[in-house]
């Protein structure tokens, strides 16, 4: 069945990109087509790091090449032999959420929380097939066949009966936990990666780990962090900065303690973790504000400053249900506008501000940053040393010279055949600054 992207949504990027919608559909509901792990380089040179990925892959059905990225020295380029698969559905059916349903395309398999539903007669050790509630309309725990709109995202060997999963699990107790359902024909052959060593390796998406590396952090630096969860960028940034602080800030404790979680797994500990609103993060001097063991902070505080806002995610791929309103797309620029009049006077000058968004609009994206030049005489676009994505959009308020410095990540909507692993990542966008004197 299809994916569920809403109208308006589809006329944007098929406006945007001169495409038919169902070839958006299609690009939006494929990832890209090799998966990307950052090596912490801090405790493992990547010569040994390609070798342990190698043994970690060996019993895969598929072949994997594991390569190092030729721009990108800490990242990983995991290869499929064969990227696409065609498995033939299974009588027998297990119903997950959407947000499970892009783990699963990426290389996961399908742990017990994600599962909503699966066939009476499910029993441990059966094959089954496995897809995607796309409109939201399964319940819990649901029996019977589901006949609501559904993708089918490959097959899978159930771990667990289906009584085991609903009628005698108490959640509370995490009596069943674990992987739920094994994949073994997923639409597409990308490796899961939930057993390899976390100290050494995370997997991230590709501009992600660019964005680390054109903060161009310097050992003693103070660096911030805007909007960190769920803590890859932070992470990143902790191994590049070594003997400097890093300050990363979320809104929300839960999310904090994910990025305290990654950070522990990884053995970094030189950060500093913060629950607070970082469109409030600059204090007002005249009233003495600043706290000196955390937010809010006084100007020019920061030598960097990594701010990856909120943003509409569209740049996200696989993407299987994504249902945002105009007003709601509307909102992200809005937002995103508080974060840069937080950032640019908490900036030393002299001083380099890294602004990125996982999104394809160009209004969170180019015009965002045509704002930011004329709001902020202080602020200057520079050249980004590592150069993978696209040139900016025209018709968004940068000149033709401003437009070179930005980087888009989008070229399988410019170039459907997907033929160069290096470029082919979820859409992004990366603006470097530096803030000069006045």
């Amino acid at each position: 069945m299809d994916v569920n992207i809403s109208e308006n949504v589809l006329e944007k990027l098929s406006n945007l990109y001169k495409l038919k919608k169902d070839e958006v559909k299609k690009i939006l509901s494929t990832p890209p087509q090799s998966a990307v792990i950052r090596v912490n380089i801090n405790l493992i040179n990547i010569n040994d790091a390609i070798e342990v990925c190698k043994s970690f892959l060996k019993n895969c059905d598929t072949h994997y090449s594991v390569k190092i990225h030729p721009q990108i020295k800490d990242a990983l380029i995991i290869e499929p032999k064969n990227f696409e698969n065609k498995p033939e559905p299974l009588q027998k059916e297990i119903i997950v959420d959407s947000s499970c349903g892009t783990a699963v395309l990426r290389g996961a398999d399908i742990f017990v929380p994600g599962v909503l539903a699966a066939n009476s007669n499910v029993v441990a050790g059966d094959l089954v097939s496995v897809y995607c509630d796309v409109k939201k309309k399964c319940r819990k725990g649901f029996t019977k066949h589901f006949d609501g709109e559904k993708f089918y995202l490959g097959n899978g060997k159930a771990l667990f009966s289906r009584w085991q999963l609903f009628e005698e699990n108490d959640v509370d107790k995490n009596d069943v936990c674990g992987v739920a359902i094994k994949m073994g024909e997923s639409k597409f052959n990308l490796p899961s990666f939930h057993n390899l060593q976390p100290d050494l390796f995370f997997p991230q998406n590709l501009p992600s780990i660019i964005v680390g590396h054109l903060l161009d952090i310097e050992e003693n630096d103070l660096v911030l962090d805007m909007c960190a969860a769920p803590g890859g960028k932070t992470s990143h940034l902790a191994t590049l900065l070594r003997k400097g602080k890093l300050i990363s800030i979320d809104k929300t404790q839960n999310k904090v303690d994910r990025i305290k979680e990654n950070l522990r797994k990884l053995k970094l500990n030189n950060v500093e973790c913060h629950c607070y609103d970082s469109t409030k993060i600059l204090c007002n001097e005249d009233e003495n504000e600043s706290d000196e063991n955390g937010p809010p902070f006084p100007s020019s505080t920061f030598d960097r400053i990594l701010l990856d806002p909120p943003c509409s995610g569209l740049g996200q791929r696989p993407q299987l249900r994504y249902t945002f309103s105009d007003k709601e797309l509307a909102s992200y620029p809005i937002l995103q506008k508080k974060f840069f009049k937080q950032a640019v006077p908490l900036l030393k000058t002299g001083g380099t501000l890294v602004f990125s968004t996982c999104t394809l609009c160009p209004e969170e994206n180019e015009a965002q940053v045509a704002w930011a030049l004329q709001s902020f005489s202080d602020l200057s676009l520079v050249e980004q040393e590592i150069r993978i994505g696209s040139i900016g959009l025209a018709g968004y308020g940068l000149s033709d010279e401003q437009r070179e410095k930005v980087q888009r990540f989008d070229a399988v909507f410019n170039n459907y055949t997907r033929t160069d692993i290096y470029n082919d990542s979820i859409g992004f966008f990366i603006a470097k600054f530096v803030k000069r004197e006045r």
